[in-house]
């Protein structure tokens, strides 16, 4: 099927539509398409057109300057001008006759090539470093802890918001935009994934940290509380309660299409309901897997701080009047500086990793129509890579 054929399916009941071969002289710039071209653009148009809408498409045409005179697509060609009129007359068509049509949009270069090339590399750094985790503590027997168990879990989640997002994020910034290629399957299966994962990975560094509460601040229970068989009942928990939190992402969404002038079958992943259903579920994410694990870990890790902080009973006792016990006093100092920093850094950086995307979901879901949402395509792109690197970045910081 020829470029011009396929342009005309993309407006049902379209006839003999001159927005849409002048669309795909702008969209390909091609000399090549030019009997295609010529064969849908009506002869003698300004005179002898009888619908309506070609009329008016003609008559604007003729008003900016492009005449019928020489061939309309060599000018369009030639001329930055009659490219503009074109487009202009188009647009206007469109909004004549109602039609549920728009010019396909692409992403430009500098944007594909910064989105390629820092997700790509958060992608094979983050996937080859969770899976490093997994195997080196599969393979060893002394690494079978509680503690390891916990990570275990935190880089199987990484891993796979990891396959399940980026990928495709990637793959979509050199398609027209929008588009979506992995048919109502893949919509429902990666947004299922890439929501359990991420409510997985959430409740594993709560369980994580609410484990080391227990084994430096209460030591004498630790030893019965924090034991590998009750870890993993723990993150057999969290990931069913994670699945059937996530389960009815599986009928929520669907594949509808998107009509562009001059490009046809293309489809998107979208809501099946209004944006207004989805609020209640939007929220109840931000509360349970951001809000309520990070007031958990502040409170937490500041009593950690606290402990950790504390004098050793020995110190008290002996003092440190001679100089060996001033060293052994500055040395403890400085490693509980280490500790401190260390844990600083794990809520610090959930905060701020999260920040971005949950407020600009927040921000969008009040928003009452589309021109009161904020796209900022480079701004997305900033939270969705800073999303990325919190998966990379959970075994990085916990293994410190």
């Amino acid at each position: 099927m020829s470029l011009a054929a396929a342009a005309a399916r993309c407006v049902p009941g379209a006839t003999r539509m001159p927005l849409l071969v002048l669309t795909v002289v702008v969209l390909s710039a091609r000399p090549a398409l030019a009997g295609d071209i010529l064969s849908l653009i009506p002869s003698n148009c300004t005179h002898n057109t009888t619908d309506v809408g070609e009329a008016y498409f003609c008559s604007c045409l003729e008003e900016s300057g492009v005449t019928f005179e020489s061939s309309v697509t060599d000018q369009v060609l030639r001329s930055r001008t009659a490219l503009v009129h074109a487009y202009n007359c188009t647009m206007y068509y469109t909004t004549f006759m109602r039609l549920e049509a728009k010019f396909p949009l692409y992403y430009s270069y500098p944007y594909r090539a910064v989105g390629a090339f820092f997700q790509g590399t958060v992608f094979l750094v983050g996937f080859l470093g969770n899976l490093l985790v997994v195997v080196v503590v599969r393979r060893s027997r002394a690494m079978h802890t509680p503690t390891n168990c916990y990570l275990v879990s935190l880089a199987v989640a990484d891993i796979t918001v990891l396959i399940a997002a980026v990928p495709n994020e990637v793959f979509m910034y050199f398609l027209v935009a929008q588009a979506w290629i992995w048919g109502n399957a893949g919509c429902a299966i990666l947004i299922f994934l890439q929501n359990m994962g991420i409510n997985a990975s959430a409740l594993s560094v709560t369980a994580f940290t609410v484990e080391r509460f227990i084994a430096i601040c209460l030591p004498l229970k630790a030893r019965t509380i924090c034991t590998v068989s009750r870890a993993k009942r723990i993150i057999l928990a969290v990931w069913v309660f994670a699945f059937l939190y996530c389960i009815p992402w599986m009928f929520l969404t669907k594949v509808s299409p998107v009509r562009y002038i001059g490009v046809s079958d293309v489809q998107q992943c979208t809501f099946k309901l209004s944006r207004q259903a989805y609020l209640g579920y939007f929220f109840a994410d931000i509360v349970l897997f951001y809000v309520v694990p990070l007031l958990i870990s502040s409170v937490l890790y500041t009593m950690i701080a606290v402990v950790v902080f504390r004098p050793p009973q020995a110190l008290k006792q002996m003092g440190s009047s001679t100089t060996g016990g001033a060293q052994d006093a500055g040395g403890s100092n400085s490693g509980r500086a280490q500790v401190i920093k260390m844990l600083l850094t794990v809520v610090s950086l959930f905060a701020l990793l999260w920040l971005p995307y949950r407020s600009y979901l927040v921000y969008n879901s009040f928003a009452q129509t589309d021109e009161d949402k904020y796209m900022d395509l480079w701004f997305l792109m900033f939270a969705k890579t800073c999303v990325y690197i919190n998966r990379y970045g959970d075994d990085a910081r916990v293994v410190r």
